[in-house]
């Protein structure tokens, strides 16, 4: 193992080579007999301080590389998953022990239920992850994992944050009472104000308003009571600065505007000299202000980063996009381009030399229909707007009139407010159901019904070809009722009695509407 991780037993001192006897008593398991393959959990109490976390985060590490992050080229932009990646390194070397390709880690991620191996895994790796460069990532990757697992808890994290400043606004407020002898001492009463001014501070970030209307009310009768000044002030602090930086700047505005207009009564009714009333409004205005404009400062910079970081994403996205778009199109379009060539270049040469016109209209519907392939391949891989909708169902229907299939169109209805995803939805289930009944029905006869009714629309197409069953293994059919079940509506098909078959789907006019 690699250097930094502590004081450790012989079986794992850096730069020794395992040995196994020792490894399997420091685990508090019996040696395998050799050439044995038998698997066995690990006994967390048994195995060293230093090495549960490095088993932990040998699992993360296993499950990162499993998700391809670890190898990730763009994770060198991420100090998250370049630490990963540089702590690969560590925990690559515990995946050398012969014990551990075999040992069951699953009994250490239950072990004592996972808030105490979190903790005692961040303990253990602040401790032990003492010496050169992968201790260092080893106390980094604990202050972030420890970091990490508290993000998903909000109100825990403010419920911590609050008791926090309560305990410093106590004992501040104490050590101000013993130098300001002429202030009322604390009693009840001023202890219950400062404990209730602190568990206001746990709504700061869930009910900013809350936060600010307790916070506030509590340090005007502290003050009002002349109990001893000290950091009763940080609790209105941190409540105006919670609701600029979480909540508008409109709503932290007028949470300042209300709490200095409120001050103005309450020092009237409260000051013995009128004459100071100016002055103490103007000392809470800009006491009141301050962390406004902090937290109204840290809100926009925290909106930028999220815009910049949907924005490297977004282009991240439309690079794969172009380099996946080229590849397609090389090869795809390629293809494509070269049918529509070899169809006109037979339709030339039957100038010539007429055959059956069946063959000639043949021709002229692979070269339409490829041509046509490769302009919707160009517009749907380069995100133009040339898509095909319900209202091209007439030439598609032309399209696949060939080879002796007979195809209608029976449109009922007219469109209204039709959403374009729905519209080039409903064009993909007719244009796949035409294609399966080419491919597969051996039909001579298809029909296709749209209805536009209220609020909705009914797709049908049906053909009298052999029906049966549908076979196993096809996507088209799937894929169609994917689309239809995004768009909130529902497709179904099945064959038809005796003989044919049908697919009958039916959509919202707006995505999502049932």
């Amino acid at each position: 193992m690699t250097d930094g991780l502590g004081d450790q037993s012989p079986a794992f001192r850096p730069g020794c080579q395992p040995d196994p006897d020792l490894t399997h008593a420091a685990l508090g398991v019996e040696s395998p007999e050799k050439g044995a393959t038998t698997e066995f959990a690990v006994d967390p109490d048994a195995v060293e301080p230093a090495f549960v976390p490095c088993l932990q985060v040998s699992v993360l590490l296993q499950q990162d590389e499993r998700a391809g992050l670890v190898n990730d080229s763009r994770s060198k932009r991420n100090p998250w998953l370049q630490m990963r990646t540089d702590l690969f390194h560590v925990g690559s070397e515990l995946g050398r022990l012969p014990w551990l390709q075999r040992a069951k880690l699953g009994p250490v991620a239950e072990w004592k239920g996972k808030h105490e191996l979190i903790l005692r895994s961040y303990a253990m790796l602040r401790t032990h992850g003492r010496g050169r460069r992968s201790g260092a990532v080893l106390r980094k990757v604990a202050d972030m994992y420890l970091i990490r697992r508290l993000s998903r808890h909000p109100l825990l994290v403010d419920a911590l944050f609050a008791f926090a400043v309560g305990v410093l606004a106590v004992l501040g407020s104490i050590a101000a009472g013993a130098d300001q002898t002429d202030m009322t001492r604390l009693d009840t009463v001023g202890f219950a104000l400062l404990v209730i001014g602190a568990a206001g501070l746990v709504l700061r970030r869930r009910m900013p308003g809350g936060a600010v209307a307790i916070t506030f009310i509590v340090t005007m009768l502290y003050i009002y009571l002349r109990y001893p000044y000290g950091p009763i002030f940080i609790y209105a602090t941190i409540a105006i600065y919670s609701a600029a930086a979480w909540r508008s700047t409109r709503f932290a505005v007028s949470a300042v505007a209300l709490a200095v207009l409120a001050h103005v009564p309450w020092s009237l009714w409260g000051e013995r000299e009128p004459d100071s009333l100016a002055f103490t409004t103007l000392t809470t205005a800009v006491w009141l202000a301050s962390p406004l404009a902090v937290g109204v400062a840290v809100r926009t910079q925290r909106q930028a980063h999220a815009k910049s970081l949907l924005e490297e994403r977004d282009r991240h996205a439309y690079e794969e996009r172009l380099r996946i778009a080229q590849e397609v199109h090389d090869v795809v379009g390629h293809s494509l381009a070269v049918i529509s060539m070899n169809a006109g270049a037979a339709l030339h040469v039957l100038t010539k030399h007429p055959g059956p016109p069946q063959v000639s209209e043949s021709l002229r519907a692979i070269r339409q229909a490829s041509g046509g392939a490769l302009d919707e391949l160009r517009a749907t891989l380069m995100g133009g707007s040339a898509k095909p909708g319900l209202a091209n169902l007439a030439d598609l229907v032309e399209a696949t009139n060939v080879g002796g299939l007979t195809v209608t169109l029976k449109v009922t209805g007219t469109p209204d407010g039709l959403a374009s995803k729905v519209d080039l939805a409903g064009y993909r289930i007719v244009q796949e159901s035409l294609a399966n009944v080419v491919r597969h029905a051996g039909a001579k006869q298809a029909d296709v019904a749209v209805e536009y009714g209220p609020g909705q629309i009914t797709l049908i197409i049906t053909d009298d070809g052999r029906g049966g069953p549908i076979q196993p293994g096809g996507s088209g059919l799937q894929s169609m009722s994917e689309r239809a079940k995004t768009l909130g509506g529902v497709l179904t098909a099945r064959p038809k009695p005796g003989r044919g078959f049908e697919v009958h789907a039916v959509l919202p006019y707006e995505p999502g509407e049932q």
